[in-house]
C-alpha cells in the first residue's frame, strides 16, 4: 500500500470550455490531487525537504489554471498530473477536476485521471 498526500478541493479560476459563451470569462473549477509517494523518511526526520512540498505544488497549480486557455478539463488534468510527477518522489498521481454548473440538470461535471511513472 502506498502513502498519499492530498490537496483537497482547491478552488481555481480558469478560462475553460469549448463553447463561445464559456470563453468569455474564467470559471470556477475544483481540483483534487492525490500524490502516491513513500512518506517514511519525512515521518522519521520531520523535515520538509524529505517530503513533497504540497504548498509549492498548490501554488504551481493555481498559476497553471490561471494562465491556462485549455478547452477541456481533461487537458488541464493532464497538465496538473505532469506538474505532480515532476517531483521524483511522486510515483503516482490522481487528479480530479470538477466543473460546477457545467450541466443543466446535474451539480457539475468532472474528470479523474490516474498517471504513474
Amino acid at each position: 500500500m502506498m502513502d498519499r498526500i492530498y490537496i483537497v478541493d482547491l478552488e481555481v479560476m480558469s478560462l475553460i470550455g469549448v463553447y463561445a459563451e464559456e470563453r468569455d470569462a474564467k470559471q470556477l473549477l475544483v481540483v483534487n490531487v492525490a500524490l502516491g509517494c513513500d512518506l517514511r523518511t519525512a515521518g522519521a526526520s520531520d523535515r520538509l525537504e524529505d517530503t513533497v512540498d504540497y504548498h509549492q505544488l498548490e501554488q504551481r497549480i493555481l498559476r497553471l489554471a490561471e494562465q491556462s486557455e485549455a478547452e477541456l478539463i481533461e487537458t488541464l488534468a493532464e497538465q496538473i498530473a505532469a506538474l505532480a510527477l515532476e517531483d521524483a518522489r511522486v510515483v503516482e498521481t490522481v487528479v480530479r477536476i470538477d466543473k460546477p454548473g457545467a450541466l443543466d440538470a446535474a451539480k457539475g461535471a468532472a474528470v479523474e485521471i490516474v498517471r504513474a511513472r
